[in-house]
């Protein structure tokens, strides 16, 4: 197996993702650093670490879907004072899973976590054009003017950022603007800067949907596994085709190995016929062939 798939099917991300681990040198197979993109490693034999952490193939694909609260940072280590998402998912969660892109510790709503390195990766990259939909409250009331300025771009200082859509919703409180806005890129707070860059701050922000996979009434706080037809779907939507099942182990005992088929029956010899004698009748002599006289 190639090294990238190894450590793809890890959950360190997609094979394109993880050959930046390989270039940077931060990949070992069997205590020696390597560089080569076409190295192969045995999955049963070769002992690859990552960072000083061995990694394995993981053997079946997790996706869930996480309601987030506010007040939760998504992240595993960093201040411990601070709670984190990763506590709200079932304890059998599989530690390869990540976050598909993130949340900041203000906003709420749908968040997915997967050890599909490829899936999670084009989800996130703007390049695949997966589409993140948010219901925002801001503060006042924005105009048809301001409106406009978020599905035409509003220049941050890390470059322009526009909305693919933009729809205005009934207020809930009086003084607040509510939005629906769809984005493709996921710069870091990218909505509140924009938003803050009009002059209308964000108050509160729930993201209800991504790449056509809705939140619903899933509790805030609770998670769910997708189903096979939604990950199917988020897939599809970002040019994938069915999950590459992760490789089986290798049987290590008679009683592990896969079912041989059955076994065919034995050819029966032919029947011994008895020869015919030859015929030991001798041939004529050959006949001369005459010359014409001249």
């Amino acid at each position: 197996m190639r090294l990238n798939k190894f450590l793809a099917q890890s959950g360190l991300g997609s094979r394109r993702a993880v050959e930046q681990l390989i270039l940077a040198g931060t990949v070992s197979v069997n205590g020696a650093a390597v560089r080569a993109l076409a190295t192969q490693v045995d999955e049963e034999n070769d002992q690859v670490v990552v960072g000083g952490q061995a990694v394995r193939p993981v053997r079946q694909f997790e996706y869930l879907l996480l309601n987030k609260p506010r007040g939760y940072d998504v992240t595993r280590g960093g201040r411990h004072h601070h709670r984190r998402a990763w506590d709200l998912l079932p304890k059998d969660t599989h530690n390869s899973v990540q976050s598909v892109g993130r949340l900041d510790r203000d906003s709420t709503g749908l968040l997915l976590f997967t050890n599909d390195g490829e899936l999670a990766f084009r989800l996130a990259h703007p390049r695949y054009g997966c589409r993140k939909t948010y219901e925002v409250d801001v503060e006042g009331n924005l105009s048809l003017v301001a409106m406009a300025r978020l599905s035409e771009g509003v220049e941050l200082e890390d470059g322009p950022a526009r909305a693919v859509q933009v729809e205005k919703l009934p207020g809930l409180v009086k003084g607040q603007g509510r939005l629906k806005i769809v984005m493709v890129e996921g710069r870091n707070r990218i909505v509140r800067r924009m938003c803050e860059a009009l002059g209308h701050p964000v108050v509160a922000l729930n993201r209800i949907a991504v790449a056509g996979l809705e939140l619903g009434d899933l509790p805030r706080g609770k998670t769910r596994p997708l189903s096979k037809q939604e990950v199917r779907r988020l897939r599809q939507a970002v040019g994938l085709s069915e999950p590459e099942k992760p490789a089986a182990p290798r049987p290590t005992h008679p009683s592990q190995a896969r079912p041989c088929h059955p076994p065919q029956p034995e050819r029966q010899p032919r029947a011994h016929t008895k020869a015919r004698p030859r015929d030991k009748t001798p041939a004529p002599p050959a006949r001369r062939k005459r010359t014409p006289r001249t």
